[in-house]
Order: C-alpha cells, then structure tokens, then sequence
C-alpha cells in the first residue's frame, strides 16, 4: 500500500486533468484546491505502486462519490483545510478495500454524537478516553474501504459498527457483516484513520 499525505497546494488546480476540470468547475474555491491536491496524491501514490498511466488517469466519483480507480487497484482520498490524505494499493486476495479519513480533533457536537454513535460505541469512547470524533473518523474510513465494492446506497453511520478499540486500532462491522480493520492517530489537531478490508 502506498500513501500519499500533504498540505493543499494551490498549483495542484493547474495539474487537474480536462475531465477533473469538467467536473470541479462549478466547485468553491476551497473544495476545488482540496480535490485538485487529492488527486496530485493519489496520482504519485499510483506511479509509486507501478501504475503506468497513473499521470493519464482522470479520478472522477462513481455514483456514490468514491474515485474510479485504475482496474486491479483500490484507493481512498481524504482531506481538510489542512491536510490531504491519498492511499491506494494493488486489489487482491484478503485487500479489497482501504479507506482514510481525516477529522479535526474535536469533540463532535452533543446533538450529533447519538446520530453518528451507537449507546455501546459511546461506552467505548468513554474507556478510552478518546474524543468521540475518532470512532467517526474510523466509522467513515470503514466504509470507504467496504463501499466501492458493496455499497449500493450511502449508509447511515450508525450502519457501522465499530465493535473494538483500543489505543490505536480498531474493527468495524458493515451491514452485511463484513468486518473491516484500522489504525488512528492523534497528530498536530488532526485525527486519522485507515482501514482495511
């Protein structure tokens, strides 16, 4: 697996390709220098995976908004205002999905942590003392790595189950009871996770 992290950087618009063009042109501003940097990572994590027409490779969403990866190869992007996260690798027996996410850490609002967290999932932040925006981030890298291949529509994220944790890894549970496997970190105000599946 290869990963690609970076700060936005405003020249990544000018190495968008036609069709990326097309589709961010009615973008703002900020989610176009976000998408643009996102696929200038996503298209060195590929060239260093040994993609030959990564640099060709034009990343539009499919239908529920996941990037058309190159064939026998599987990806996941991510960013804030602040960093910008590509992973991809080579699709194979025991790796059909990986998926990343990145949150500020930051406590969710009170009025959300019910529709995003299950009772048992609010325990577990309890235990580990953890703010609970890290089992939102795990619960959306989860379904990123399940999703270009099984999902059908866009889950709820109480969908999601997030059944174990501890200071640094995690397992999800999909609705149809795929489990899926991550890793977070705490760094520089920022939460990330990466998941497996």
């Amino acid at each position: 697996m290869r990963e690609q992290r970076g700060p936005l950087d405003a020249d990544d618009e000018r190495r968008l390709l036609p069709a990326e063009e097309a589709w961010l042109a009615r973008a703002v501003p900020r989610r176009r220098r976000e998408a643009a940097t996102a696929r200038r990572l996503a298209r060195e994590a590929l060239a260093a995976l040994g993609v030959e027409d990564a640099p060709a490779h034009a990343l539009l969403p499919g239908p529920l908004g996941a990037p058309s990866w190159p064939p026998g190869v599987v990806g996941s992007l991510a960013h804030t205002d602040r960093l910008v996260v590509a992973a991809v690798a080579r699709s194979r027996p025991g790796l059909r999905g990986v998926g990343v996410d990145v949150e500020p850490d930051e406590p969710l609002p009170p009025d959300v942590v019910p529709v995003v967290l299950s009772e048992a999932e609010q325990r577990l932040v309890a235990d580990l003392l953890g703010p609970d925006r890290l089992l939102f981030c795990a619960k959306e890298a989860a379904y990123k790595a399940w999703a270009p291949d099984r999902a059908t529509r866009h889950l709820d994220p109480l969908e999601v189950a997030v059944t174990a944790a501890d200071d640094a890894g995690f397992v999800a549970v999909l609705p149809d009871g795929a489990t899926v496997t991550g890793r977070w970190t705490i760094d520089a105000g920022l939460l990330l996770a990466a998941a497996r599946w």
